[in-house]
């Protein structure tokens, strides 16, 4: 919340007591029902904001805080851009309605999508990318693409296939990677399209 009064302004920003997802992920794989309680409440974010026309654009798992209770909050908007709001249906249509940034590649670079990084134009699917990032690091502890360098980094966002989450995750369901590596599709046309069609795959397997 923005205010003024007087000469002076301020914001007022809610205090969530919690621990961020990047620290209870602490580079260990988590129990799938975890991940399946964490996920469906951040899809569920996910997809209101892009309802209301909302893109994040800074999806990264230190922007995800879990509180005490194991309420999900999704935090830092900074970067985030107003889309004209959006029905479920329509979200699907955005490759003819999306925008180029003009601010040049911003976000957390383990977390970009690929056309975020080649500065293509962006919308909801951005997003969706980053969260199949942060499902992927849930379950193994690891970031599905690796670099020493920065520019390794992004050749590896924009060329390398992650490691199938099978061969480090035995005990996965089927569907539920299939779901992840959806969300990873570098194509953004080929990439699951809603962050709703996500949360309801992910209910049907808690």
């Amino acid at each position: 919340h923005f205010g003024v009064e007087g000469n002076t302004r301020y914001i007022v920003m809610e205090y969530v007591e919690g621990k961020t997802l990047k620290k209870i992920i602490g580079n260990e794989p988590m129990p799938i029902n975890t991940l399946l309680e964490i996920a469906i409440q951040v899809a569920d974010g996910l997809a209101m904001a892009h309802e209301k026309g909302v893109i994040h654009r800074g999806m990264k798992a230190e922007n995800v805080m879990v509180t005490t209770r194991g309420q999900v909050k999704i935090l830092d908007f900074g970067l985030a851009r107003k889309m004209p709001k959006l029905s479920g249906s329509e979200l699907a249509e955005l490759p003819t309605r999306s925008e180029r940034s003009s601010l040049g590649v911003s976000g957390t670079l383990p977390y970009l999508a690929p056309e975020q990084i080649q500065g293509k134009p962006l919308d909801h699917r951005v997003d969706l990318f980053a969260l199949g990032i942060i499902c992927y690091e849930m379950l193994t502890g690891l970031l599905p693409f690796q670099g020493e360098t920065p520019a390794d980094l992004m050749a590896a966002i924009l060329k390398d296939s992650p490691r199938p989450l099978t061969d480090l995750r035995p005990d996965l369901p089927r569907p539920l990677g299939r779901a992840i590596a959806h969300c990873l599709e570098k194509d953004g046309r080929k990439r699951l399209q809603a962050a709703a069609d996500l949360r309801r795959a992910l209910e049907d397997l808690g």
